[in-house]
């Protein structure tokens, strides 16, 4: 048989050869799906030979990844009670020395927007759907929370969604609602600012964006 005669003969060719164009589609699939998955962007910020990695894939619905002053990565498992068979929500911790991935928190008052401040402070939006519907910040040093708001005009958020800290350390964070099956005391879901000038709990959090009518995402 000459070398550049390669192709099935025979009865069976039919179907060799149906069999080596699929192999090829195939092929020719995974490769498209590879490609099509190579990260592009601004080369002054992401090199030209970065690639996707796959860090985690065991949560419900993962959002708000913060990196800690230890290069730790933390982020919100949303867990829809209807959905997830009524877990309570977890916050992840993940290594990128060892690669693994931990539970920080469980329960996790329904963890949504999380942020380090200036101090190494976790600050965690927490939402409703049997969660918190506050704001709390840890000490990781010693692993005591505090409640930096909780109420507005008297009566509970509606869920504290995302949180972003501006350079004085005042910390804003909208309140939406979603999900979730408590009563809504809150009739504007706007961006609300949590004042730092006080050391303690009994901060005032006046409403900067009464307008908005349903504030998710915050940026400075």
């Amino acid at each position: 048989m000459s070398p550049l005669n390669t192709f099935p003969s025979g009865p069976a060719a039919p179907t060799q050869l149906r069999l080596c164009l699929s192999l090829l589609v195939c092929a020719f699939s995974v490769l498209r799906s590879l490609a099509a998955d190579l990260p592009t962007g601004d080369p002054e910020i992401l090199a030209p030979a970065s690639e996707l990695e796959l860090l985690f894939d065991g949560g419900f619905f993962t959002e708000s990844p913060a990196v800690s002053p230890t290069g730790h990565v933390y982020f919100s498992d949303i867990t829809f009670t209807l959905s997830s068979g009524m877990q309570a929500g977890h916050i992840w911790k993940y290594d990128p020395e060892t690669g693994e991935t931990v539970v920080f928190r469980s329960p996790s008052g329904m963890s949504n927007g999380i942020k380090f401040d200036a101090e190494g402070r976790l600050v965690v939006a927490e939402g409703a759907d049997y969660g918190g519907r506050r704001v709390t910040r840890t000490n990781m040093r010693t692993g005591k929370s505090e409640i930096i708001a909780g109420l507005y005009n008297g009566v509970p958020l509606n869920a504290p969604n995302d949180i972003v800290i501006d350079e004085k350390g005042r910390i804003y964070f909208s309140d939406p609602r979603y999900l979730g099956h408590e009563p809504i005391y809150q009739p504007v879901m706007g961006v609300l600012e949590n004042q730092t000038a006080w050391p303690f709990r009994r901060i005032k959090i006046p409403s900067i964006s009464s307008a908005m009518t349903t504030a998710r995402s915050t940026a400075i």
